[in-house]
């Protein structure tokens, strides 16, 4: 009876011993964590069609060096306004593969590591779209491995703004007050032109005159050249017969007086 009773002891020992090293396992193993985080563009300028977001995945703890605590999966339900988002792309990155329908984005890889890209999210937008800001969240969302990681991750939104063109009223009146400017410079120039134009004629005008009196000049001297020229071979003549008839008389004279010396003779 005494060695049954010692063997059952024992037995029980053995049980307690074996229950505090499993808890021992436990608490200094925890529960393995991991973050997930969305990036967004904070602006988008008026007439953007696409634009892309991140999910990143870090901050990995307790994970486990077991090849099977590696192959992790994450799920999440986007959201977003179908009024301004058209359509929507998912791309898994650094080994993730990544799928989306209907709002359910699934993806999943065999060897997560931390600090690193999940997956790349394209947006097209709609066109002509009126709305001032962009709104993109995702919830429900989970990560998880067939081990010590299970975890349902925080909801996250983020919030784009759409810059418009609101100093395009200032363009266009600085535009028309420098049209307006162009117009009067341009009304300037041809005031000018036609001033200058003006100035010319007159001066045209003025060289003409003055040319035209030069001409009158000219052609008077010239008249007044050719009656004198046309007057003195007349004068040069009437000398040459009052010469002519002096030395005649002069010879006739002498012939005279000769004459009769030669009779007295």
């Amino acid at each position: 009876m005494k060695k049954v009773m010692s063997l059952i002891i024992v037995f029980l020992l053995i049980l307690m011993q074996i229950e505090v090293v499993n808890a021992v396992t436990e608490d200094t193993s925890g529960t393995a964590s991991a973050e997930v985080t969305l990036t967004t563009p904070t602006n988008l300028a008026e007439g953007t069609k696409t634009f892309t977001s991140v999910i990143y995945v870090g901050n990995i703890q307790n994970l486990g060096d077991n090849d099977y605590d590696k192959v992790v999966a994450y799920s999440a339900t986007l959201g977003f306004d179908a009024n301004i988002i058209e359509s929507v792309k998912v791309e898994g990155k650094n080994g993730w593969s990544a799928s989306y329908t209907n709002g359910a984005i699934v993806a999943n890889t065999d060897n997560i590591g931390s600090n690193q890209e999940m997956m790349q999210l394209t947006f097209t937008l709609k066109d002509n779209i009126s709305a001032n800001q962009i709104n993109i969240s995702l919830t429900n969302a989970r990560i998880s491995n067939s081990g010590t990681l299970t975890q349902d991750l925080s909801n996250i939104t983020k919030t784009i703004s759409i810059e418009t063109q609101a100093e395009t009223p200032n363009d266009e009146n600085k535009n028309e007050t420098s049209n307006d400017k162009v117009n009067e410079t341009t009304k300037n120039e041809v005031a000018n032109n036609e001033t200058t134009n003006k100035n010319s004629k007159n001066n045209n005008t003025k060289n003409e005159t003055r040319t035209t009196n030069s001409l009158n000049a000219i052609s008077t001297n010239t008249t007044a050249s050719a009656r004198k020229v046309t007057s003195l071979p007349k004068a040069g003549l009437e000398n040459t017969i009052i010469i002519a008839v002096i030395i005649l008389a002069i010879i006739g004279i002498f012939s005279a007086i000769r004459s009769k010396s030669i009779k007295t003779k």
